[in-house]
């Protein structure tokens, strides 16, 4: 009932995106990225609201839905737990996170799509050329990843990060969860991150 009644009770975004017109690849199994004109302009605020971007106020703790032109939700502002201890454990990993990547010395800030700042994936990877689902190698990173992986403050944020991922797409997670338990059973040395998250991969940006 708790769960129904934040669903019914969620403020929507309206917006006017067409969700069936975005591109996807050839199987429509996933989305293609935009190729940005200027990838490393940065935008002032007044210059996205001219191009019809909105503002929309938020406290960063109640739920929002951006919905399309159909009502469909399309993505989830999921807020945190109204809990201290949560976003204290929040500032904890944070905290992890930025000393482990002083103590890794990063040579330079890579530019990619989440910024301009180094990024490591760890988890369980399939694609790219591979054959068979497999771990990612993090060669010298590999003791400083295992420890955020270890790290009690990273684990609760990305428990809770699955759960949100049950509450608003239900469906999708059990298709994960399925899929990747059938997986782990006939690959037994290929395991989750995190023992309370669904999923079996993770970013850890390091800026």
């Amino acid at each position: 009932r708790t769960l129904e009644l934040i669903r019914r009770t969620a403020d929507l975004i309206h917006t006017s995106l067409a969700t069936e017109t975005l591109p996807s690849t050839r199987g429509t199994y996933s989305a293609l990225n935009f190729k940005e004109s200027e990838p490393e302009r940065e935008y002032a605020v007044d210059e996205l609201l001219a191009l019809g971007f909105s503002e929309v106020p938020w406290e960063g703790f109640d739920p929002r839905l951006i919905v399309d032109n159909k009502g469909q939700i399309v993505a989830v502002i999921a807020g945190q737990p109204h809990d201290p201890s949560y976003s204290a454990a929040c500032m904890d990993a944070h905290d992890e996170i930025m000393q482990e990547g002083a103590a890794a010395n990063f040579c330079k800030a890579s530019s990619h799509h989440r910024g301009r700042f180094p990024a490591v994936n760890v988890g369980i990877s399939y694609g790219k050329g591979q054959r068979v689902p497999s771990r990612l190698q993090n060669g010298a990173l590999a003791a400083i990843v295992n420890r955020l992986i270890g790290s009690e403050a990273v684990m609760r944020m990305a428990t809770y990060a699955s759960a949100t991922y049950n509450l608003w797409a239900p469906r999708l997670h059990r298709h994960y969860e399925e899929h990747l338990t059938a997986l782990y059973d006939k690959v037994p040395h290929l395991r989750p991150n995190f023992p309370h998250s669904t999923f079996p991969c993770a970013a850890f940006n390091f800026g």
